[in-house]
């Protein structure tokens, strides 16, 4: 997590310090120290994306096993320790999530923006190899927090991922050029809902459950780029970490695509999108989720 944050605020520092460059005469004319044209804005008050985001999953679980849990189900083992979600876990394909935003410009240098995202996977295999992973709320009778559960081989596993973000969040201007595009820093607030749900079969049978939400701080970059009066570029990229220790939850995110338009009040946008997902226990479980694909819907300008 530490090495993704790194490259996000490098990336980020980079872009900023060349966008002060080229938008600098820009910026001078915000305050009315250099003449400039009156010219249309971007938005004409409300825009509103509704996105469906066909994307991959891939990731793993693993545990520390040398840890002292509560409580302990099945037959412990040392190796492995990690799980591959495809591999072990039987998740593969493509399925669309919805991505949900609603932005505001507040004036000529700033703007507010709400969004929403959601992505539940499930999954069903006959294992064929062990597998140990953590639950962290106790789902039968005198369950302690946290557990881990031990399956061998032939156990039938049922697995549910459901994912939920929601983003406030707040754009500043470090460039923007009407007939150009812009380039703005974001920072917001993220609320983050990660949930989990074992059931198995075999010779134990039972169910477990694995929670992780918190509010989480995130900075970003948001850009756009005007090829021609009817298609643009765009980029967003974002990140943050809630908790500490070894006891946390984070969130990485870039989309990059193109902005076609249709009419005034109406565009498409398609292009991809890439989020990397990962929480931690203090007692040394980790869940890793990664999503990626294309991503594409509609614009309503109002």
């Amino acid at each position: 997590m530490k090495k993704i944050m790194s490259t996000l605020i490098i990336a980020i520092i980079s872009i900023l310090i060349f966008a002060n460059i080229a938008f600098s005469k820009d910026l001078l004319a915000y305050e009315g120290i250099i003449t400039s044209e009156q010219q249309t804005p971007f938005y004409q008050g409300f825009e509103i994306k509704l996105k469906g985001w066909a994307s991959k999953l891939s990731g793993s679980t693993s545990f520390d096993p040398n840890a002292s849990y509560g409580t302990t189900r099945g037959t412990a083992f040392t190796t492995p320790n990690t799980f591959d979600l495809k591999d072990v876990y039987g998740f593969g394909g493509t399925k669309t999530s919805l991505q949900l935003e609603v932005r505001k410009e507040i004036n000529q240098r700033s703007f507010g923006y709400l969004s929403y995202f959601t992505d539940s996977r499930k999954s069903q295999v006959t294992l064929t190899s062990p597998v140990a992973f953590v639950w962290n709320k106790p789902s039968q009778p005198n369950d302690q927090t946290p557990g881990i559960t031990y399956l061998s081989a032939g156990h039938t596993l049922s697995t549910a991922i459901k994912i939920n973000t929601f983003d406030i969040g707040y754009g500043y201007y470090i460039g923007k050029k009407y007939d150009k595009g812009y380039l703005a820093a974001i920072v917001g607030i993220r609320f983050n809902n990660l949930a989990v749900d074992w059931t198995y079969s075999g010779s134990l049978n039972g169910s477990d459950i694995y929670r992780k939400r918190g509010a989480s701080g995130f900075i970003g970059i948001d850009g756009r780029y005007n090829f021609s009066d009817n298609l643009a570029g765009y980029l967003r990229i974002d990140g943050g970490i809630t908790g500490g220790g070894g006891n946390r939850v984070g969130l990485f995110e870039y989309e990059l695509g193109a902005n076609v338009k249709l009419t005034n009040s109406l565009h498409l946008e398609l292009g991809y999108k890439y989020a990397d997902i990962r929480a931690r226990e203090d007692i040394g479980s980790k869940l890793s989720l990664k999503l990626q694909g294309i991503n594409g819907g509609l614009v309503f300008k109002f």
